[in-house]
Parts: C-alpha cells; structure tokens; sequence
C-alpha cells in the first residue's frame, strides 16, 4: 500500500475544503466532487499495483474527514462565505443540544465513509479496465 500516494490524493480534500470555506464552491460543490473521484480513482488505479478498492477507501474516507474538520475547524468563516448553509442551519434546530461544529464533523465522518465507498468501487473498476488496456497494448 502505498501511503504517500494516497495521503496526496486525499489533499484534493484539503482543496475542496478550503474551496467551501472561502464560499467558492457554492452551487457547485457535488459537480466538483466528481472530477475529483474520477482522477483520483484513475491515478489510484494507474499507481498501484493491488489493494485498489482499500486504497481507494481510505483516500475518499480522508477526503470527506478532512473537508469535515476543515468547515468545523473555521466554521465562522464557512458560515460567513456560505449564506445558504447558515440559513438552512438556522431553519432546522440541531437536535440534542449538539454544537454546528460538532454537526459538520458528524456529516464529514459520514459522508467520509460512503465517499470512501465510491472511490473504492471506482478505483477497483479503474484498476480491471487500465490492466486490460495495458494488456491490450503490450499484446499488439
């Protein structure tokens, strides 16, 4: 398993996060979300040569941790860029007496994992179809 690799890839977490806080992703957040799961599963698949699915995992997994720990971390600001997620936070009451902060580690956590997921499954099919065109190549 190659850890530097995936620690890299998980930085496009650390974009995105940053991206969200300043309030330029606003709109536009899941479409980008794409690009990035689809380049990060075809250099996860070009690099590596097994354990796809799990590395894949793991980056996603980081992704959405760090995006989480980011928007929690300078929550001010996010909320201050980001006028329509201050609205819907004050529209809806958090239930329990939990914090905002505490909220979007919670959501960063969960969509973490089932970000994780999604780029596992990707970087596992990158890795069947980039080994069959490398196959294909060397056989002609």
């Amino acid at each position: 398993m190659n850890w530097k690799l995936i620690l890299l890839v998980s930085c496009l977490g650390l974009l995105m996060s940053v991206l969200s806080i300043f309030g330029l992703t606003q709109g536009i957040e899941p479409f980008l979300w794409v690009p990035i799961a689809l380049g990060s599963a075809y250099i996860l698949a070009s690099k590596l040569s097994s354990k796809h699915f799990l590395a894949g995992l793991i980056a996603g997994f980081l992704m959405g941790l760090i995006n989480g720990v980011m928007q929690s971390s300078f929550y001010d600001t996010y909320i201050a860029n980001n006028p329509q997620i201050a609205e819907s936070m004050n529209a809806q009451p958090i239930p329990g007496g939990m914090t905002p902060q505490l909220v979007f580690l919670m959501s960063g956590l969960i969509v973490g994992v089932v970000y994780g997921i999604i780029l596992g499954l990707l970087t596992f099919g990158a890795s069947k179809i980039f080994k069959k065109s490398a196959e294909t190549s060397t056989l002609t």
